[in-house]
């Protein structure tokens, strides 16, 4: 009967000893990011004012109250996005979450994510995304999440490419693969930042400026092609070219944006 009464009491003893160090753990850490957040506050890149620490996609809720949604992943097709990327059979839905106008806080984020070295700015992106469609069954029935790529030599100054930012953000909340390999650029093109539409798909027209490394992953597989803001479609069109050319048997579209 002793031992019995000393097991409970060592048992008991041991389970409150681990419940103080995780409370206090927990806590020191929630003391720990409050202070930090006061001394260093997070921004939003959107309007460059303090977070609180209850906005986690470093855009405040102002900000996104006021970046205008598109709502095209709940329209019939072809949506305003869809109409854009017509000729393709494969195609089953295209979306972008915003409408992107310049000066506006949604091109001040692009811009921080683009050109400022912020690709943690795509991560949060891509989760937001995920989580905003994730419940109107978008994402079901992908074999690969692919991004559209960037040019080597550009990638390398640039550091990391934007889309392969926000697929990584999409792949935390819907834990489907990615892959780098299935589409690559070939051609060094231009920005087409200060291109207007003719200039776009004329640049692009004429060249194949994308391949794959991994064709076997494209035939007869279901891939979600993912890009930071479309404007005339050229380049995703000349991306669905080859999943066409190598067998894709479904292809689904998502954007942060769409220019107007």
């Amino acid at each position: 009967m002793l031992q019995i009464n000393v097991f409970f009491v060592t048992s008991y003893s041991h389970f409150l000893y681990i419940w103080f160090v995780v409370y206090f753990k927990v806590k020191i850490k929630t003391i720990w990011e409050s202070t930090l957040h006061l001394v260093y506050p997070n921004v939003c890149f959107g309007c460059y004012q303090p977070l609180l620490l209850s906005e986690p996609y470093r855009i405040c809720s102002s900000c996104l109250t006021q970046i205008e949604k598109t709502y095209f992943h709940q329209k019939p097709f072809p949506n305003d996005m869809e109409a854009k990327l017509l000729g393709f059979s494969f195609l089953k839905r295209a979306t972008a979450l915003f409408y992107f106008d310049k000066k506006g806080a949604l091109q001040n984020i692009i811009h921080s994510l683009k050109y400022e070295n912020k690709p943690f700015l795509g991560v949060h992106l891509g989760m937001f995304l995920a989580h905003q469609l994730k419940n109107d069954r978008f994402f079901e029935n992908i074999d690969y999440i692919v991004p559209v790529p960037m040019h080597p030599q550009k990638e390398r100054t640039r550091g990391y490419n934007q889309a392969m930012m926000i697929v990584k953000g999409i792949q935390r909340v819907v834990s489907i693969p990615y892959s780098s390999d299935i589409l690559v650029k070939v051609e060094h093109t231009l920005t087409q930042t200060r291109k207007n539409k003719l200039q776009r798909l004329i640049s692009l027209s004429s060249k194949s400026i994308f391949t794959s490394l991994d064709p076997q992953k494209i035939r007869d597989k279901s891939i979600l092609l993912v890009d930071d803001i479309i404007t005339t479609g050229s380049t995703l069109i000349k991306c669905m070219e080859i999943l066409e050319q190598y067998g894709c048997k479904a292809c689904k579209i998502v954007t942060v944006g769409m220019a107007r």
